[in-house]
């Protein structure tokens, strides 16, 4: 799926996704992964505040591809 970054300065094609807390991120405690098709990049896509957060944008990010969208937008 091609994604774009929450701070819409990257599109990015990813193969999976996950979620990782960020060390150090103070307002910015959990990131949102693409993992690249070829198996070898990956980008931070999105920051949030709480685990919660991230874990629903990623449900959303899910519900898109498993309905066959071929892009998301992350939000704010």
């Amino acid at each position: 799926m091609t994604v774009l970054s929450q701070d819409k300065k990257t599109i990015f094609s990813g193969k999976s996704f996950t979620v990782e807390k960020n060390l150090g991120g103070k307002d910015k405690k959990y990131a949102i992964i693409g993992n690249g098709k070829d198996g070898l990049s990956a980008k931070i896509l999105a920051y949030y505040p709480e685990e919660k957060n991230a874990v629903d944008e990623l449900e959303k990010l899910f519900n898109a591809m498993a309905n066959g969208e071929k892009t998301y937008s992350f939000g704010n």
